[in-house]
């Protein structure tokens, strides 16, 4: 059977004018919506550009005391926003700045304001219309000041003592560095002269596009640190930087790239409020020495370290045979830069402090005693190092330039020392306070025992402020000054403060009677002198007492003379949102 022949279809003539009609028909709608939400992004973007002049212009009435919504308006009006005509708008409120965010607040006191700039929107072929809203924060970026405050191992007569020598080495030695660290007196000398600029320390990091909250929140080990600091000390060059570098080097060395736990360059140093980006704070200065015990501190994970120190590494002392010197380490030493005075709540806005250390120094000593002959006498001293805080109270400005005075209040906690014992757990951990109990002082092969039956403590109270004025030029090498407070002394072993647990039966039949006191008491003050004041200098701790420095950068910045004493300086307007 044959198969039908093929037919060819007649064409289908007209169909693509169907379709291109209704092409056209979608494209024209697309064009329309096109054209609206393009001038609705346009129209955003005008108010926004208003919005960012109005606020830059309105906190200006913060210091001329003018109503804001007037001045909102005005620089709207000024920029060809018509806000006196229906339907557009334009507010503004006060408030502060808490974090980097805006916070909305009374008008007395406040530093920061948001405007708000609204106009009707009607759309060309859409139906209904809407208001346009944009918003704009600014704040006044006042004078930017720096703080620090610390012991300083260099002391008055430029040189570093043998044992902060040996606490140094061994303090390292024991939290983050495998070997033995052993820099000599020249060493740390080197150190604890030099100091490095935050812009030097942010290249070094590899961080030098970043902004300085990046710099500063970071991640990093302690030998990365030191690498960067060797780095920074280096590119400086000069003779002081280079004295530092080699020793430093010499420690990062003996440190494991993985050792410790991880932290940030905030620990140590902190830019605060509105201010510190960029170029204000490039030239803030770190103390190499703080970088090195500083970032030891914060790195150890335990925070607790131990070690002895003997009779050749303190000196003369009599009777004295060794001392086990067990540290809880707290919090490092720090410094922060950012503007002066007080917020409104009375809480000053820049502040740094030092760091806190528990520290259970315990004395052995050979003494001579009644019946016993030459016999170890174990004497555990409690040491609780008070905190102290530096607050950048004033900065005196009156041109665009350094300060004329910068004024810092200091003040410090009480420190204690008590005689008594604790266990390691309670140095270590910040959150419990440690409670010492009675001890045991002499133990005889067990026979002869002897234990305090109370806890002895003395207190050094703290200083409840003082404050202090530095005047230019502020150099990382500007001196110290101290706040003092009453010196701390150790608590005497005294025989009212023993109890004998058992008696020596003498071979002539006779009670053997121990009288510990007197070698006890006399070495006291030796080890007060020779052992735990250098050891609390060596780590950077005050205890009642306080250096401070007015270390770099101290600037006021051009603009309109704030009339709040507390932040008197030259003030600019800076977007913040």
């Amino acid at each position: 059977m044959n198969a039908a022949p093929f037919t060819k279809a007649a064409p289908e003539r007209g169909a693509v004018q169907v379709m291109a009609a209704v092409g056209m028909v979608v494209a024209v709608i697309a064009s329309a919506l096109a054209i609206d939400i393009g001038r609705l992004a346009q129209e955003r973007r005008n108010n926004q550009k208003v919005a960012d002049m109005a606020a830059l212009d309105t906190v200006r009435a913060l210091v001329a005391g003018d109503d804001l919504t007037l001045a909102a308006g005005a620089s709207a009006q000024r920029n060809g926003f018509p806000w006196a005509t229906a339907g557009y708008d334009v507010t503004a409120q006060p408030g502060t700045v808490v974090d980097g965010a805006f916070v909305p607040g009374p008008l007395a006191g406040a530093t920061a304001v948001e405007v708000t700039v609204s106009s009707p929107f009607r759309n060309y072929f859409a139906e209904g219309s809407r208001t346009v809203s944009a918003k704009a924060r600014s704040a006044l970026a006042g004078p930017l000041g720096s703080v620090a405050v610390g012991s300083t191992l260099a002391g008055v007569s430029g040189t570093v003592g043998a044992t902060e020598v040996r606490v140094l080495n061994r303090f390292l030695s024991r939290v983050v560095a495998p070997g033995t660290v052993s820099v000599d007196a020249v060493g740390w000398k080197g150190i604890a002269d030099a100091s490095v600029t935050f812009e030097r320390l942010r290249t070094a990091l590899g961080l030098s596009a970043g902004t300085v909250d990046g710099v500063l929140d970071a991640q990093l080990t302690y030998r990365q640190l030191l690498d960067a600091t060797v780095s920074a000390l280096q590119a400086d060059g000069t003779a002081t930087s280079l004295a530092a570098a080699t020793p430093l080097a010499q420690i990062a060395s003996q440190v494991s790239a993985a050792v410790g736990a991880t932290f940030t360059v905030r620990d140590l140093f902190s830019v605060v409020g509105t201010i510190g980006d960029g170029q204000d704070v490039a030239n803030a200065t770190l103390r190499v020495l703080d970088i090195v015990r500083g970032g030891a501190v914060v790195a150890d994970g335990d925070h607790f370290v131990s070690f002895d120190l003997t009779s050749s590494d303190v000196g003369a002392i009599p009777g004295f045979n060794f001392a086990r010197v067990k540290l809880g380490l707290i919090e490092g030493p720090q410094a922060k830069s950012g503007p002066p005075g007080t917020d409104t709540g009375g809480g000053y806005l820049t502040t740094a402090s030092t760091s806190q250390l528990r520290a259970l120094v315990e004395v052995h000593l050979r003494i001579v005693l009644s019946g016993l002959g030459l016999t170890d006498v174990r004497v555990p001293f409690l040491i609780e190092a008070g905190t102290a805080r530096a607050h950048l109270h004033a900065m005196a400005c009156t041109s665009p330039s350094p300060p004329a005075r910068v004024d810092i209040r200091a003040e410090t906690d009480a420190a204690t020392a008590r005689l008594g014992a604790v266990g390691d757990a309670a140095l270590s951990n910040p959150s419990t306070p440690p409670t010492p109990v009675p001890t045991r002082v002499v133990d005889v092969a067990g026979l002869v025992t002897v234990d305090t039956n109370s806890v002895v403590t003395a207190t050094a109270p703290g200083n409840p402020g003082t404050t202090l004025s530095y005047f230019p030029p502020y150099e990382a090498g500007s001196p110290s000054q101290r706040v003092s407070a009453t010196a701390l002394a150790l608590p005497s072993l005294a025989v009212s403060n023993l109890t004998v647990n058992v008696l020596l039966l003498g071979l002539n039949g006779n009670l053997i009677a121990l009288d510990v006191s007197n070698g006890t008491n006399a070495a006291t003050p030796g080890v007060m002198a020779e052992v735990f004041a250098p050891l609390a200098r060596a780590l950077g701790i005050t205890y009642a007492g306080a250096d401070v420095w007015a270390p770099p950068p101290q600037r006021c910045t051009s603009g309109l003379v704030s009339p709040n004493p507390a932040t008197s300086g030259y003030t600019v307007p800076a977007l913040i949102g």
